[in-house]
C-alpha cells in the first residue's frame, strides 16, 4: 500500500527559517530627498525523494516512496520618488508552493526580456518560471522569484553597467532548467526554446506577511566599508575594500567608487519525515557590492547596493528499506538590491575623462559638456582655463589632502603644482605702447603650475604677460584671477612673467595736459590784465 505524503504547515514554516535579511548599517542623511527602489528575494527550491516504513491500524509495515518539491519565496519591495529619512518599513511576504511533479512533456518556452536604463527588468514568460537571475561584471543577482502557473509578466530591479546575461530558471521536477539571454543596459530580447520539461502543478500554497525594516546608507569616500548581512539570525560581517572607476548610471557615465567583499557562510535546517529529522546544510559565499556615483563638484548622484548568496547542495540521508531516508537537492538563492538617486543632483554628459593620483589615491576627474567637473573626490574650488583648448582648474580633496588638478577638453589631465616664485620685483614695463606699473615674477618649474603674488595696488583689472623669445605675450585672461587679495596665475611655465597694473603713460599724459591748460589760462589772464592797465 502506498500512502501519499502530507506536508504540514508547521514543516513549511520550519523550512522558512532560512530567510535572509539584508541589514544596512550607516544611516543616509535625513535632509536629503531621494528616489529609492528596493527589493529582496529569498527563494529555496527543494526537491526530495523520501521513503520510509509506514505504520497504521491494521497495517503491516510497508515501504513507501514519494517525490515532492517545496518552493519557498520570501520577498520585499519598496519604491518612492520623494523619500526622506534613513529607515524604511515595508511588508515581507512569505509564500510556500508545494508542487506536484507530473509527466515529462515537450513544451516551447517563449520569453521577452527588457532591460531599461540598466536598472529595470521586465520578463514575459511561459509557465513554470521560478527565478530571474542577472549576471553582470562578475556578480549574480536574483531580480525576481515566484512561480508562474500561467504565462505572465514579472518585473524587478537590477544594475547592469554595460552588458550582462539574464538567466531564466524554470521548475523541472527534481532539477531547474536554465535559459540564458544576452542583454545590455537598454535592450529588448525575444526568443523561445523547445525543451522536454516535467510538468509542475501547485498542490498547496501557504502565505503569511510580517513587517520588515531596512536602513539606507552610503559609505564615505575613500574609506573601507563594513558590510553587515543578517542570515537566519546570524550576522555575517565583512570589510569591503574600494576601487575607483568610471561607470554608467541611468545611461550616463559617471565617476564612481566601488566597494565589494565576500564572506563564507554555512546554514542548516531540519526536515522531519515520519518522525525522523533529516539535516540539510547549504554553504556558499555572501557577496556584497556597493557603487556610489558622483556628479558636479563631487556631489553624490546615486548609489546601488547588492547582497547576494547562492548555494546548491545535494542531500542524501541514506534511503533504506528498513528505516527509510531522503535524498534530493536544496537550491538557495538570495539577493537584495537598493537603488538610491539623490533628487536635484544632476549628472552631466562627459566631454573628457582623466585619472590623477592624489597622495597615493586614484581620483577620476571628468569635464562635462557644461564645462563643470565631476569627480570621485571632494571639491572646494573650480575655475575655467584655456591652454590651446578649454579646461577646468579644480581643487580636490581626498580625506584631508588637497591638490589642484586640471582637466582639458582633449582628455589631457594632470596634477597642478603650486610653486613659489623665486623672485618678485616692482618695476615699470612698456606693453603695446603703454607704460604700466608692474611686478616682474621669475618662476623655475616645469609642467602645469599655479603661482601667486600679492598685488601692489587695489584693482579689479590686471594683465599678465610672459616673456617668450624676448617678446611680451599675454596669457589668456581666464588663466589668471584675483581671489582673497591674491593674484593667482595658472600656466605651463616659462621663466619670466609681468603682472601689469595701472597704465603709467595715461596718468602722466593727463596730468601734463592739465598743467599745460592751467598755464595757458594764467598767461591769458596776465595779458588781459596788462592791456586793461594800459587803457587806464
Amino acid at each position: 500500500m502506498v500512502t501519499k505524503l502530507k506536508v504540514t504547515s508547521a514543516l513549511l514554516l520550519a523550512l522558512f527559517g532560512l530567510s535572509l535579511v539584508g541589514v544596512m548599517a550607516q544611516g543616509f542623511s535625513h535632509q536629503v530627498s531621494y528616489t529609492i527602489y528596493y527589493s529582496r528575494y529569498d527563494s529555496i527550491y527543494r526537491t526530495f525523494s523520501m521513503s520510509g516504513p509506514i505504520k497504521g491500524p491494521g497495517m503491516t509495515q510497508n515501504h513507501t516512496m514519494q517525490n515532492y518539491t517545496v518552493y519557498m519565496v520570501s520577498s520585499e519591495n519598496f519604491s518612492s520618488t520623494d523619500y526622506q529619512g534613513n529607515v524604511i518599513k515595508m511588508e515581507e511576504n512569505f509564500t510556500t508552493y508545494v508542487l506536484d511533479q507530473g509527466s515529462l512533456k515537450q513544451v516551447t518556452l517563449n520569453y521577452t526580456v527588457e532591460v531599461k536604463d540598466g536598472m529595470f527588468i521586465t520578463v514575459s514568460s511561459s509557465p513554470q518560471l521560478i527565478r530571474v537571475l542577472v549576471y553582470s561584471d562578475g556578480r549574480t543577482q536574483e531580480a525576481w522569484a515566484g512561480f508562474l502557473s500561467t504565462a505572465s509578466t514579472v518585473q524587478g530591479y537590477t544594475y547592469i553597467n554595460d552588458t550582462g546575461t539574464v538567466i531564466l530558471q524554470y521548475a523541472n521536477g527534481t532539477s531547474i532548467y536554465n535559459v540564458t539571454v544576452k542583454v545590455s543596459y537598454n535592450s529588448i530580447v525575444k526568443g523561445s526554446e523547445t525543451v522536454d520539461l516535467v510538468q509542475m502543478n501547485v498542490a498547496n500554497v501557504h502565505t503569511h506577511v510580517k513587517t520588515s525594516v531596512v536602513v539606507t546608507n552610503v559609505p564615505r569616500k575613500y574609506e573601507f566599508y563594513n558590510f553587515l548581512t543578517e542570515i537566519n539570525g546570524t550576522n555575517v560581517s565583512s570589510l569591503g575594500k574600494y576601487n575607483v572607476t568610471l561607470a554608467r548610471f541611468n545611461g550616463t557615465l559617471l565617476p564612481a567608487i566601488v566597494w565589494n567583499t565576500s564572506a563564507h557562510f554555512e546554514t542548516s535546517s531540519l526536515v522531519n519525515f515520519n518522525g525522523r529529522n533529516f539535516g540539510i546544510s547549504n554553504s556558499g559565499n555572501v557577496n556584497n557590492f556597493m557603487i556610489a556615483f558622483y556628479g558636479v563638484n563631487g556631489t553624490l548622484v546615486a548609489a546601488v547596493r547588492e547582497d547576494n548568496f547562492f548555494s546548491q547542495k545535494e542531500v542524501n540521508n541514506g534511503l533504506s528499506n528498513s528505516f527509510g531516508g531522503m535524498k534530493g537537492v536544496s537550491d538557495i538563492a538570495y539577493s537584495s538590491i537598493m537603488i538610491i538617486k539623490v533628487n536635484g543632483n544632476v549628472a552631466e554628459r562627459p566631454l573628457s575623462v582623466g585619472v590623477v593620483n592624489v597622495n597615493g589615491n586614484k581620483v577620476v576627474v571628468v569635464m562635462t559638456d557644461h564645462h563643470n567637473v565631476e569627480t570621485t573626490a571632494n571639491v572646494s574650488f573650480t575655475h575655467e582655463v584655456f591652454v590651446n583648448t578649454p579646461g577646468v582648474l579644480v581643487k580636490v580633496y581626498v580625506n584631508s589632502t588637497g591638490a589642484f588638478v586640471v582637466v582639458f577638453k582633449n582628455n589631457e589631465t594632470g596634477v597642478v603644482k603650486q610653486v613659489k616664485p623665486i623672485n618678485v620685483t616692482n618695476t615699470t614695463v612698456s606693453y603695446e605702447g603703454t607704460n604700466y606699473v608692474a611686478q616682474k615674477v621669475e618662476v623655475n618649474a616645469t609642467g602645469y603650475v599655479l603661482f601667486n603674488v600679492t598685488p601692489i595696488m587695489k584693482t579689479s583689472h590686471i594683465i599678465v604677460v610672459e616673456v617668450e623669445n624676448g617678446n611680451l605675450v599675454a596669457l589668456n585672461s581666464s588663466n589668471y584671477f584675483i581671489v582673497n587679495n591674491t593674484v593667482e596665475v595658472f600656466t605651463d611655465p616659462v621663466q619670466t612673467y609681468y603682472v601689469l597694473y595701472s597704465p603709467q603713460s595715461s596718468s602722466t599724459s593727463a596730468t601734463t595736459t592739465m598743467y599745460a591748460m592751467i598755464g595757458i589760462i594764467v598767461v591769458i589772464i596776465a595779458v588781459l590784465a596788462v592791456v586793461l592797465m594800459r587803457r587806464k
